[in-house]
């Protein structure tokens, strides 16, 4: 059902993280929507953020739901809380989008999707680069056949290191970057993979802190991808990230600098860049055009058709496929990796463990 034309969307943002601030930054340069709550269990991160944008805070979600009547929520808390929050919302008809990765099981996946199906509610996860300006023209020009039939992809993302000392007790790379390339290159290519191969790497005295991952998707057809991430670029690193995506086709081919390629406004306060990613200053960025979807959606009473939660699922299969790939050294076929309550790749990695 469509909302009445100037009707407000209220809005609850979950998490006071970095994710939390982007996207609160982005909502108050969108015109039609009002963050009305955020929820955290640390109630002073979530009193503070809430304070910059004229919100209540809450460190709850019985309170959270009581009390805001909320039409949309942003769940951008960490990995491993998004089940409880996404089902609370749903369970409630209020529509969700979702930092990814939506969930770290299938079976949770899995679960959300009949969640919003029962509700009709959407849930949107947040999969960034199908709202980034360069990622989305790429796809467009593949969608045109500008390239012909695509026959290789091949793409990279790295952050520095301190990214991972942050981290690595919560994700690794793989989930925390990976992500990203795995659903735009499926999205690309309109298909899941046949086959997975991955290969992981560290150095030794970090650890998990400074981990790369390669990873091989082998399509129908002969159609091939290479993906690599890492947290493995230097902390004095002249740039905190490091982002390529190249597509080959058989009529021509596409190359996507997908780093922090700055815009540099000068005012009479003096030369400020602005963040073409996650925002800053009055410029949304990528996360903004995906907000803008969303809320788009809801407005119209329109399901989300860009992304969705099978888009997800998706890429969660391939994830865990390379999971287990790397700590088996063996093929996998994502669609046949198990949706259990635990990742398969981590309990072959917890196999590897006890076999030491």
């Amino acid at each position: 059902m469509s909302r009445e034309r100037g009707a407000e969307i209220r809005i609850g943002l979950a998490g006071a993280g970095l994710m939390g601030q982007a996207h609160a930054q982005a909502l108050s340069f969108i015109e039609g929507a009002t963050l009305c709550a955020v929820v955290d269990p640390d109630r002073a991160a979530a009193g503070r953020l809430a304070a910059l944008h004229g919100a209540e805070s809450y460190s709850n979600l019985d309170d959270l739901f009581t009390e805001s009547g909320l039409d949309a929520l942003i769940v951008a808390s960490s990995e491993g809380t998004h089940r409880e929050l996404c089902l609370a919302a749903l369970s409630r008809g209020i529509h969700v989008l979702v930092e990814k990765p939506m969930e770290e099981t299938l079976h949770a996946c899995e679960e959300l999707i009949q969640a919003a199906e029962r509700s009709g509610a959407f849930l949107m996860p947040g999969h960034l680069l199908r709202f980034d300006p360069r990622y989305l023209s790429a796809h467009a020009a593949i969608a045109r056949g500008e390239i012909g039939e695509v026959r290789s992809i091949s793409t990279c993302r790295h952050n520095r290191r301190s990214n991972g000392r942050r981290l690595y007790k919560r994700t690794n790379v793989l989930r925390f970057l990976g992500t990203h390339e795995v659903d735009w290159v499926l999205w690309c290519l309109g298909g899941m993979p046949e086959l997975v191969f991955a290969q992981r790497t560290s150095i030794a005295a970090l650890r998990e802190r400074a981990e790369g991952w390669h990873l091989l998707l082998s399509f129908p057809g002969g159609v091939v991808a290479t993906i690599v991430v890492s947290w493995l670029i230097p902390d004095r690193g002249v740039t905190p990230l490091i982002a390529d995506a190249d597509v080959f086709g058989t009529k021509g081919s596409i190359r996507v600098q997908g780093g922090f390629e700055s815009l540099e406004v000068t005012s009479a306060d003096g030369p400020a860049e602005q963040d073409t990613i996650y925002g800053s200053g009055a410029f949304p960025g990528a996360v903004g055009e995906e907000l803008r979807y969303f809320l788009g959606c809801v407005h119209s009473g329109k399901a989300p058709s860009r992304v969705s939660g099978e888009d997800a699922l998706n890429t969660l299969k391939v994830i865990l496929a390379a999971e287990e790939s790397a700590y088996t050294g063996q093929l996998v076929n994502p669609e046949k990796v198990q949706s259990g309550n635990q990742p398969s790749g981590q309990a072959a990695k917890n196999k590897e463990r006890r076999r030491r």
